[in-house]
Order: C-alpha cells, then structure tokens, then sequence
C-alpha cells in the first residue's frame, strides 16, 4: 500500500511535524510505503519529495504566498487569527495525479501550496487530516467564540466581525463548490471532529478519529536533576513550563490568562520556564521566568519536559496540542482549560487538570493542585500510560493503516 502525505513542510510548525512523524510512523509497517510531498523541504530523506527542484520553479513558488496575503487583505477581520484563501493554482495536484500512490494524505497545505481548486482535481481517494478548523471554514484557521459559528450554517448569516468583502464566505463557496470529490476526514481530538460533523460542509462525510503519532521511545520520563543540571535550571524549585508568549497578539493562545494566574501565585519556590523563546520579563508577580529558546530535536525536548513538574497550556482553543501529548509521555502533568481537544489530551485529576474555561483563577487552582497533590507520582505515571496507550507510533500506524485499507476495500 503506497501513501502521499501532502503538507506546505516538512519541519515547519506543529503540523508539519506531525506529518512527519506520521510518515515515519507509517513505514514502521512492511506493508505501507509511505513518502511526503512538500512545498518547503528542510529534512534530507528520500522520503521527502519536492517538485520545486529547479530556481525557476522554487522562485515562482515564493511569489504565490505573498499574492495570496494581499488578497487576503481584502477582508478586514477583528479575528486576528490565521486566514488563507489558497486562491493561486499550484498544479500540484498534476504531481499528485502521476504519483504511483494508492491513497492522498493531506495535511497542512496553506501558504499557497495547493488551491482549493486543486484539491478538487486530485483523482487519487483523499484522506484529508486537519489540524485546525480551516478545511471546513471559510479562510479562517481558528473560528471566533460565538454559539454559532458560520461554518454551522454554511455562512448564511453576516459576519459582524469582518468589514470590507466577505472572503470568508467566499473561500467557503469555492470549497462548496470545488470539493466534489469523496475525501475522507481524520480529525486528532474528538472536539475537532465533532465540529466538522456538525459542519455544513463535511456533514455528510466521513470523519475519524485519530490522535498525532509520537515517538514514546525518546519521549519517556528521565532523571529530573539530570535534565535541569543539562538545561542549567535550579534544581532547588518547582518548575512550570510554557510555549512562547513574548509580543503575542493571539487571544486565542490565552497569554492573557496564563500572566493572570501566575501574579497569584504566593509562594517564591515556583519559576516557569518559556520555552521557544530567548527572553523577556523575569519575573511575573512571585514567579521567576527562565528562557530556553528554540529546542528542535526530540531528545533535546524530552530533557526540557522531564526537568519541569508541571506544563499548562493555556489556549481557548487547541485541537490535538503536542505539547500536551510530549509533557504526557515525559511522565508530566498538564494543565490546561476544559475546552476543545484539550479534554481529549486531559484526564481530570488522572492526568492532569482540566481548569474551567477560561477563568485565570482556576487555572491558578490547577497548577496549585497538581504541584501539591499527595498523589503527584501516580498522576505522573498516569500521564506516561496514557501517552503510551493514546499516541505511540504502533498504535496510531495501525489505526491509519486500517483506514486506508477500508478505503481501498471500497
């Protein structure tokens, strides 16, 4: 059986690590062939395929992107979150259609990479996995926090968010229009899925549920004082770690909440650390804040989980957070909102700790929970089991490759 996972990268942010992980779970199996065609190729494998191996075609490739951005303009939004209208053709979809490939795995392939009308022409059967809400949006990644969102309704009803011409609803037409062709959705939380079940535009088709792959054999709990005396951490406190928060505008990621609950923090004994970002403020009410920068490899950010006590993820909206699934397999407890994917990545007080959305305060209570708990060391082993039993690459293999062979099956 042989694969194409299609994504903009193949390094490039948390879903084209995810593809790639995939694609190496995949070919863990003897009957799955399994390679990756990109846009922007960072990794050296034989495994990765570009098209653009020629300057003209890598220099035509960089104009799309831009012209897409202005485009996109057109739209004046109070919804700061990603847009992408996929409005230039590639024609990669003709790559696509040559390929010796049985089954099309899409990923994250925005930034111009492939048209919504070029996915429309792919005439291989199309597995589309999402890792976020945009394939059943308009242009729009992350949709706003109302009751009902468009994508319900078909943007039917008007934004009152969006001035100018309504390329939300326009991007959701051509999709409507374009996407004739039977594609099969993989969402990585159960939130996700329900959301594009309930979808106008994917109601009627089928949608699975199957977490990212993670590779549990390097993310595996370590010696805590080893890993902070690597890191140069101190190992006389506790420690919370965090993704970058420095210049943010993105509510969604909830920087706001997470600053307000660490300025209740009491105790002095308590230090985060940012991790994806070099500096900034050093301290946030008590709490004094060390910066790692950006950690790349796995094994490099298997020591940075296995040197913290706690990870808190404080986003309003999260489909699968790997963050949360590599704290997990470190052995290390989550806290995050009771919102999105993140249930699906939080076992309450089994796990981790599922604070009420999205109050600051009860954040603060999770992360005074878990750090104080009598049961710390079972929820640490609790974390590891559930990692191992939710994302290790066996599993998840398996689940996909028992997709595709249904699929193929008819």
């Amino acid at each position: 059986m042989k694969i194409l996972l299609v994504s903009n990268s193949d390094s490039v942010g948390g879903a084209s690590i995810a593809a790639f992980r995939l694609l190496q779970a995949l070919n863990v199996s003897p009957n799955t062939d399994a390679k990756m065609f990109v846009k922007s190729k960072t990794i050296n494998s034989s495994l990765i395929l570009s098209k653009y191996n020629s300057n003209i075609s890598r220099a035509f490739s960089l104009f799309r992107s831009p012209i897409g951005s202005i485009i996109q303009k057109l739209q004046k939004t109070e919804n700061y979150n990603l847009h992408s209208g996929n409005w230039l053709p590639s024609f990669s979809h003709r790559y696509i259609n040559k390929s010796d490939c049985d089954i099309v795995n899409l990923h994250w392939i925005n930034a111009e990479f492939l048209s919504i009308e070029d996915i429309g022409k792919i005439n291989k059967p199309v597995v589309m996995t999402l890792h976020d809400m945009w394939a059943f949006c308009g242009s729009e990644h992350v949709t706003d926090y109302s009751s009902e969102p468009r994508f319900k309704s078909g943007y039917l009803s008007e934004s009152k968010k969006n001035k100018g011409i309504d390329l939300d609803r326009l991007v959701w037409l051509r999709k409507k229009h374009a996407w004739k062709n039977n594609i099969t959705i993989v969402c990585p939380s159960q939130w996700l899925a329900d959301c594009a079940k309930q979808s106008a535009l994917f109601s009627n088709h089928s949608v699975h549920v199957i977490p990212n792959a993670l590779d549990t054999k390097t993310f595996k709990p370590l010696d805590k004082d080893f890993c902070r005396s690597i890191l140069g951490l101190p190992k006389d406190k506790k420690l919370i770690g965090f993704s970058a928060w420095g210049g943010s505008s993105d509510v969604n990621k909830g920087f706001d909440l997470l600053r307000e609950s660490l300025e209740m923090v009491e105790s002095d004994i308590i230090e985060g650390v940012v991790l994806g970002q070099s500096d900034g403020v050093k301290k946030i009410g008590n709490v004094g804040i060390n910066y790692l920068g950006h950690l790349h490899d796995k094994v490099t950010l298997s020591i940075f989980y296995n040197a913290l006590d706690l990870v808190v993820i404080p986003s309003r909206i999260e489909n699968q957070s790997q963050i949360a699934s590599e704290a997990a397999s470190c052995g290390v407890p989550v806290v995050a909102f009771n919102a999105s994917g993140l249930k699906d990545s939080v076992d309450h007080l089994l796990t981790g700790y599922l604070a009420e959305p999205f109050k600051a305060e009860s954040l603060f209570k999770g992360i005074d929970f878990i750090l104080e708990s009598k049961h710390y060391n079972d929820i640490c082993d609790n974390a590891r089991e559930k990692a191992l039993q939710t994302y290790s690459e066996e599993k998840i293999m398996t689940m996909y490759n028992d997709l595709f062979s249904m699929i193929l099956n008819g």
